[in-house]
């Protein structure tokens, strides 16, 4: 198989993620084959595409001659055997429920040829245990984009324990023939780059409410007015929804922070559910003010991204240039979590992570031996 080999590429569902990958593979004059379980709901996607298409025209990003064309390459399907039997490249985007996903890529081998890629849009389950049920694991690959995946220019690449070269060299390719910037993650390692930074950016966050008692408009605050991320972590966590990273948590065996588990077991998942962090039953949702910042340190947070950031290096899953523009790129970060480190200084990152685990007598502050080292003899991650 050749990069230049892939002409169809087949999206497994059509929700959010499904549809804005079915759009940008048709972009990129690749013929695709939009498969769901009924008909509505690949209709409906089909539908939102044709509706994003005209207004990317509307605004410029693209030209109106490029509407057309693109949605007559989408072919809404209801038969998967049918997406998939012409299929080179299959990326599937289904809920993250790790069990599905391995029913669904032993699905795909059954209907798909020898040679054609199975690539997973999960943004944190293991690659090797969704590929670990298929008799040809070198050939699943994790592709992990962002939403919405037409205006967000990064695509996370992760290869599996048996992800062969040949499959990762290809998806790197398409991805940037799909004119995004892909970024890979060389070790199948718990959430990756981005969603294990994360976790450091919103879990820190939550255990900061649990464990200090500090307000979620304070942290907010700060993390955006001063700080400068385009929301606070809080805020972030009631967006993409409180379920979402408790349910990731449990299933990694990580115990959820105390507040998140009074929340969601009074069912406020965030902003979907209409309360979280924060009330958005009455249209205003989250709310805080600057004035709020100074009352919030957020050492920890740093400390604790840069604690996950370093273990990524030491453990050679990626390099530092790649995970801060990861970071960048997908998190909107003003800069990325091991430049941040470089800047505040490791000595003092190191002494966060020593005085929380002391004093909380918790294991995930333990400050990586590369991390420590550099600390001891000065160095950066950036000299």
């Amino acid at each position: 198989m050749k990069i230049e080999n892939i002409r169809r590429i087949a999206v497994i569902g059509s929700g959010t993620m499904g549809h804005g990958i079915a759009e940008l593979a048709a972009l990129a004059d690749y013929e695709v084959n939009l498969y769901d379980i009924t008909e509505e709901r690949v209709l409906s996607g089909y539908q939102k595409i044709k509706w994003s298409l005209e207004k990317l025209a509307e605004k410029g990003m693209i030209t109106k001659s490029q509407v057309q064309p693109a949605i007559e390459h989408i072919t809404p399907l209801t038969d998967m055997r049918v997406a998939l039997l012409e299929a080179d490249f299959v990326i599937e985007a289904s809920p993250e429920d790790l069990a599905l996903k391995q029913e669904l890529f032993q699905t795909f081998e059954r209907f798909v040829e020898d040679d054609a890629i199975l690539a997973t849009n999960t943004s944190s389950l293991p690659i090797s245990e969704i590929a670990s049920g298929t008799e040809r694991p070198e050939r699943v690959i994790g592709m992990h984009f962002f939403n919405p995946p037409i205006l967000m220019s990064l695509i996370e690449v992760i290869r599996g324990k048996k992800t062969s070269d040949t499959t990762l060299q290809i998806t790197v390719e398409l991805s940037k023939r799909l004119k995004k910037r892909p970024i890979v993650c060389r070790k199948d390692t718990r959430g990756f780059i981005t969603s294990a930074i994360f976790e450091g950016f919103i879990g820190e966050a939550m255990w900061q409410i649990s464990r200090e008692k500090i307000p979620a408009e304070a942290i907010d605050a700060r993390m955006k007015f001063t700080e400068k991320f385009p929301m606070g972590p809080l805020e972030l966590a009631d967006l993409t929804g409180l379920d979402i990273g408790y349910h990731v948590r449990k299933e990694a065996g990580l115990p959820n922070p105390p507040v998140l588990e009074r929340k969601v077991s009074a069912g406020q998942l965030g902003r979907k559910s209409g309360h979280g962090f924060y009330d958005y039953s009455n249209g205003v949702g989250a709310k805080y003010q600057a004035a709020s910042a100074s009352s919030f340190d957020p050492l920890p947070l740093y400390a604790m991204m840069t604690a996950i950031a370093a273990r990524l290096v030491q453990d050679d899953a990626a390099d530092p240039q790649d995970i801060d523009l990861a970071m960048q790129l997908g998190g909107g970060f003003p800069q990325g979590p091991l430049a941040k480190a470089d800047e505040i200084g490791l000595d003092k990152i190191v002494k966060k992570l020593d005085e929380l685990k002391a004093k909380h007598n918790d294991l995930r502050y333990d400050a990586p031996l590369l991390l420590r080292e550099m600390a001891s003899k000065g160095k950066t991650f950036y000299s």
